[in-house]
């Protein structure tokens, strides 16, 4: 998908986190990039979405487990 509008939202899955946001770059063919700083070690939600180029929205949830330094 070229042209779309594409954002990251991150919350950790207890309460008192704040949420980490990121908006993507297009780099070419379809593909998009962010970069961020994991805030913690622990379980995330990651929400991914948008506007592809004709107005439609959409959006993705994903799991994540991010694991410490040593571990």
């Amino acid at each position: 998908m070229t042209g779309a509008s594409v954002s990251l939202k991150a919350d950790m899955t207890h309460a008192g986190m704040a949420p980490v946001l990121d908006d993507a770059e297009e780099v070419g063919e379809g593909l998009y990039r962010m970069s961020f700083e994991w805030t913690m070690a622990g379980d995330w939600v990651l929400t991914v979405s948008g506007t592809l180029e004709d107005g439609r929205g959409f959006e993705h949830v994903l799991l994540v487990s991010v694991v410490g330094q040593g571990g």
